[in-house]
């Protein structure tokens, strides 16, 4: 079978080890099955909620399960992830959705606050989800599940369409965004699997966060990719 996308990429690893442990975070347990269900039900909420192809989705989130439904939920529905910096201000949070063009924007409820306020402040945003509930008007993750109508989610993405625009650090300047497609991104994952001969007898420890380019390809799509186990970390600090 040839993977043409980051969300076939995970159905694959689905079928082929769906009661093997995906995701450990704390004392909860994730099973491949379970996060490309899970993940194909907030794409299709995603895709009834109005997200269509191509259009830009925002993550804010710490290290959590959450980051990764999220992340493969905007690509199955043929978005394209953004991933901010959750330590960024306020100020450098709205360039990047500004450039970005960012319509939507998941974060958490520590960070709703700041998420409304750039809603009035960022013109293309228009949508804020939580991934649990926050406020009586926010959307949140169950009631993108319950509004579900499309799944299984079939948006047809070819393998060198665009799925994440990763900005810069903007240390000499402003964040500049690097537009990586499907390709990139599973590129980088067969390649540092053959490098480190990983297999799904291995578990990985992500402390890095989610939102840098190496944890996302070493901690999330690489461990995907080949079955393996990976154990996630909120931060540093115990």
């Amino acid at each position: 079978m040839t993977i043409r996308n980051l969300g076939e990429l995970l159905g694959a690893s689905a079928k082929k080890h769906a009661n093997r442990t995906a995701l450990v975070f704390g004392q909860k347990k994730i099973s491949y099955k379970a996060l490309d269900v899970l993940s194909g039900q907030i794409a299709g909420g995603l895709i009834n909620l109005g997200v269509k192809k191509h259009e830009k989705v925002a993550l804010f989130l710490d290290n959590c399960p959450e980051f990764v439904i999220a992340y493969y939920a905007i690509l199955k529905a043929g978005g394209v992830v953004v991933p901010i910096n959750y330590m960024l201000k306020m100020e450098e949070t709205k360039f990047i959705l500004q450039d970005s063009e960012a319509t939507c924007l998941i974060t958490s409820r520590a960070y709703v606050d700041m998420a409304e306020e750039l809603r009035l402040r960022v013109d293309s945003l228009k949508t804020i989800i939580t991934t649990a509930k926050a406020k009586e008007e926010l959307m949140d993750f169950e009631a993108l599940r319950e509004s579900s109508t499309a799944w299984p989610v079939e948006v047809p993405v070819e393998t060198d369409e665009l799925a994440v625009i990763l900005y810069t650090s903007g240390t000499t300047g402003y964040p500049k965004g690097a537009m990586l497609s499907h390709h990139n991104l599973i590129s980088n994952a067969v390649d540092s699997a053959s490098a480190i001969k990983t297999n799904h007898k291995d578990a990985f420890i992500c402390i890095l966060p989610l939102f840098h380019s190496f944890a996302a390809t070493v901690c999330m799509n690489m461990p995907l990719l080949v079955g393996a186990k990976s154990v996630l970390m909120k931060s540093v600090r115990p």
